[in-house]
Parts: structure tokens; C-alpha cells; sequence
């Protein structure tokens, strides 16, 4: 029987829909993954934050960091005297990135968000 290319195109569409692996867990298609990731970067936002604390709280912003689960985002400058940690989060606001800091230190705490340019928003900013 002859099929249509949109048959054959609804058929390929159904196979690759109901892919599972071996534990029964739908796997996505490399489109499906495409579509997914460009709407979570659409979603979220990346921000900086910079968490300073002093010397005698040093070891306790860092147990409380660890505490909270974000200790392997911070980076620190304490062994060089400065005694502030910096992470790049993604999160849907800068409250929820400032989540991240210690409420100790959050009152200190500088949340900034991150932008990438493309090549052409940097010519259109240079030239005005």
C-alpha cells in the first residue's frame, strides 16, 4: 500500500515519541532536547553573587554555605585575604539567586544579572 511522505512523517513522529529506555523512562528526541533547553534558557536567568563576610565569620559563612548545599558553586578569595564568595547561579529572580547566601550575610550580599551580547547587539550599542 502506498503511504504519503506525511504518513511516513507521522509514523517517524510516533516512533520517536514513545522511545523508552530500559527502565520505561520516555527518552527525548535531539529535537525535543533542543526545544527544552531553549525554553529553559528562556526561563531562567544567570546571576552573580558576591557574598563578603569578615574574617571571624569566615569559617562560619562557609559551614552555613555547605549547610544550604551551595558550596560547590562558590568560589572563595579567602586564602588571598579577601574574604567574599562568588557564585554564577541560574534562578527565575535575584531573590532566588540571594537565596543562595547565608541569611547572615545576605543583608550584604550584591545580586547582579548576567547578559550575554551577540556580535550584532554589539555593533548596533557602538554605533549609536
Amino acid at each position: 500500500m502506498y503511504s504519503s511522505p506525511r504518513n511516513v512523517h507521522s509514523a517517524c513522529a510516533d516512533w520517536y515519541s514513545s522511545r523508552n529506555n530500559l527502565y520505561g523512562e520516555r527518552v527525548l528526541s535531539n529535537i525535543e532536547r533542543l526545544l527544552v533547553n531553549n525554553y529553559l534558557e528562556a526561563v531562567v536567568d544567570r546571576f552573580l553573587v558576591i557574598s563578603p563576610h569578615t574574617q571571624e565569620d569566615c569559617k562560619k559563612a562557609i559551614a552555613e554555605v555547605l549547610a544550604a548545599g551551595y558550596i560547590t558553586h562558590f568560589e572563595w578569595g579567602c586564602m588571598d585575604g579577601e574574604h567574599t564568595g562568588w557564585a554564577i547561579l541560574e534562578a527565575e529572580n535575584a531573590k532566588q539567586a540571594q537565596m543562595a547566601v547565608p541569611p547572615a550575610q545576605r543583608h550584604s550580599a550584591r545580586v547582579i544579572r548576567l547578559t550575554k551580547f551577540s556580535l550584532a547587539e554589539i555593533e548596533k550599542m557602538h554605533v549609536a
